[in-house]
């Protein structure tokens, strides 16, 4: 898979683009060291993502079902 990066924002074909995202924006600062495909208690493995550079956090909320979980440490902030 390839992630398409010609127009203002990326656009991945599948969840194994989120890496190659991850380490190109992470590379000017706090590096993502690990990545794992999340999966909610529902089966469900789309999500909406919820993200504040300003705050450095992130939250993913499933599309089936709606639950909500903070990445990482980002519930601290």
């Amino acid at each position: 898979m390839s992630i398409d990066k010609s127009g203002k924002w990326w656009i991945g074909s599948g969840s194994e683009d989120i890496k190659e995202y991850l380490e190109t924006y992470s590379a000017g600062g706090y590096k993502s060291s690990d990545f794992r495909s999340a999966k909610c208690t529902c089966g469900s493995d789309i999500f909406y993502l919820f993200a504040d550079d300003d705050e450095g956090c992130a939250k993913r909320t499933c599309i089936s079902c709606g639950m909500s979980h903070f990445i990482c440490d980002s519930e601290e902030y």
